[in-house]
């Protein structure tokens, strides 16, 4: 497979200089070309210089290893980490709705029952006073009316 070297940013000027000065033994570069067929390849491209006997560059030495099939993978399994992060979220919200409406309910359930309790005894016995009355009506109504917006919002949570 031929790529040409003259493609924008195929070469780092700053990094052939620290090859060629010796500051840098070598260097390795991760690219995506395009080749001959057309296709998008990814290459990893590894340069080093090999000197003459007085120590000056000579040549570069360039290996090129395509690894187009390991991004693939690569790209695979970020994507499978993602979903299972989405996955993970979802199943928080569920237990996190599924909690709730235990801990809100448990308490509205209680009141309620007692409120049919002091109800069903009120009924029963005229005794009453009137603020008692309407204190034990308005519990009881109050109460259905927290229970079915709970139940609403923890629906809701569970659907997302």
């Amino acid at each position: 497979m031929l790529f040409r070297s003259e493609e924008p940013g195929w070469s780092e000027p700053r990094i052939e200089a620290e090859l060629l000065s010796g500051a840098r033994p070598s260097y390795s570069m991760e690219r995506r070309r395009r080749g001959p067929d057309g296709r998008q390849r990814w290459l990893n491209v590894t340069s080093s210089v090999a000197r003459n006997d007085n120590g000056a560059p000579d040549y570069f030495i360039v290996v090129m290893e395509d690894i187009t099939e390991r991004k693939s993978l690569e790209e695979k399994s970020e994507e499978h980490g993602r979903q299972m992060d989405a996955l993970m979220k979802e199943q928080l919200i569920a237990q996190t709705a599924a909690a709730l409406a235990h801990e809100l309910n448990q308490p509205l359930e209680a009141i309620a029952a007692y409120s049919e309790v002091a109800l069903r005894a009120m009924q029963a016995d005229t005794g009453w006073s009137e603020p008692m009355q309407r204190a034990v009506l308005r519990s009881e109504e109050h109460t259905s009316e927290l229970q079915s917006p709970c139940n609403l919002v923890c629906r809701l949570l569970l659907e997302k």
